[in-house]
């Protein structure tokens, strides 16, 4: 069984504040989020597919995360083609919080009148492990484009080796109609793999330790100093394999 740390905060993209103090998050209080909870867990057992191995295999190893917070969302285009976002639910301070861009560009937020683009950190939530080369997948949950009006940006990088903190990035289906977000909704999924594909994975909520907390500075850091070392670590192993041919005696 490998063990997964987690830790739910609510602060900005780059609030070096949450990375040395997460600590002091609102949603690090057990009565404002929600325990993450896999597919498996969460299916009726009714269902005609909930036995089948090949669908349990993945269920079992596949996990949901659900928004903490009421959020809506409405949006409109300008004669100038540029997208305006209101949110009746955040005052000012809590939409710069919550709401960040994607990329440096002013008008992240908008490709084209049919299509937005936004990330949000509500949660931003930390994922870590002590186990080797473990893999992070965030993708999208099923039921989002029918319910809330979204489908997320998934994407997945090596926790072993590169570890931030996991918000998300989103695209309106239809931008004529509201993003709507429930407290408790689903709002994607999380996988993980290692090179033994049949590992079961622990979820453990925990605060993350000193040490890590300085590495995820320091991650930050790589990235805008050198992007293209920080992709290696963010894709690369932990640890290369051994050359020698009797290393298998000591591993696990």
């Amino acid at each position: 069984m490998k063990k997964i740390y987690y830790y739910f905060s609510e602060q900005g993209f780059s609030c070096q504040d949450e990375i040395l103090n997460p600590e002091d998050s609102i949603l690090s209080d057990d009565r404002f989020s929600y325990n993450i909870t896999s597919v498996y867990s969460e299916t009726d057992k009714n269902f005609s597919y909930y036995k089948c191995p090949a669908w349990s295999h993945k269920a079992k190893r596949t996990f949901i995360i659900r928004s903490p917070i009421d959020l809506i969302f409405h949006f409109k285009f300008g004669d100038d083609g540029k997208a305006f976002i209101n949110s009746n639910r955040l005052n000012q301070q809590s939409y710069d919080t919550i709401v960040g861009p994607t990329f440096n560009n002013p008008n992240w937020h908008l490709t084209n009148p049919n299509r937005i683009v936004m990330q949000l950190a509500a949660p931003h939530l930390l994922f870590w492990t002590n186990e080797k080369n473990i893999w992070l997948e965030q993708k999208s949950y099923s039921k989002t484009s029918l319910k809330n009006n979204f489908d997320l940006v998934g994407g997945w990088f090596n926790i072993s080796s590169w570890t931030r903190a996991l918000s998300f990035a989103i695209n309106i289906c239809d931008v004529k109609k509201p993003l709507v977000i429930k407290r408790g909704d689903p709002i994607y999924e999380v996988c993980f793999y290692s090179k033994n594909l049949d590992d079961r994975f622990k979820l453990i909520k925990s605060p993350p330790p000193d040490d890590l907390k300085k590495k995820m500075k320091r991650n930050i850091s790589l990235k805008d100093l050198n992007p293209k070392m920080s992709t290696q670590f963010m894709f690369g192993q932990q640890e290369k394999e051994s050359k020698c041919p009797f290393s298998f005696l000591w591993k696990n």
